[in-house]
């Protein structure tokens, strides 16, 4: 997030107001998590709030003639949705708080999802890159190290020039 120039922070309750557990503030580019929430439900804000900062500051055709609210609605279920999809591509299980976001955020409508599918792919695909360039530097340490510990001892080892010590000086 930091390359769009947002950055992220942990909130209390008071700071965040009652029921908000993230928040994505375009104006001072910030996004605040609420502290003491489970990993998973961290995790799943977290990704939901980035999708804010990354996607919700462009124009969009498709809201011409809508309200504000239902530009919320809608920005709100693709949010929660690009959670989902990127949380259980992890292999993270945040289904059980996610549903319940979209449901009530859709009311109920599931045609509201299927309408922006295309929104919704496209921005689990680029945090999902993101995610792996910044895991990838991760596991190219790690293969290099378990090469590194499958070496004899002294197979990186490089005698110095004039270092030989002749036998006769042993002697």
């Amino acid at each position: 997030m930091s390359e769009k120039g947002f950055s992220v922070s942990y909130a209390t309750k008071e700071e965040l107001g009652p029921g908000c557990y993230g928040l994505c503030n375009h104006q001072t580019h910030e996004i605040r998590i609420l502290s003491g929430m489970s990993d998973l439900q961290e995790i799943s804000t977290t990704i939901h709030e980035c999708r804010h900062a990354l996607a919700h500051s462009a124009y969009r055709k498709d809201f011409e003639g809508l309200t504000p609210m239902e530009k919320r609605e809608i920005k709100e279920v693709e949010a929660e949705s690009i959670a989902c999809v990127v949380c259980t591509f992890l292999g993270l299980d945040t289904s059980n708080f996610n549903f319940s976001y979209i449901a009530g955020w859709s009311e109920g409508d599931i045609s509201r999802f299927r309408q922006n599918l295309d929104v919704i792919s496209k921005h689990a695909r680029t945090l999902l890159r993101a995610i792996n360039r910044e895991l990838a530097p991760t596991e190219k340490n790690k293969k290099k190290e378990q090469k590194e510990k499958a070496k004899p001892p002294l197979a990186n080892y490089t005698p110095l020039p004039n270092a030989r010590i002749q036998e006769a000086e042993l002697g």
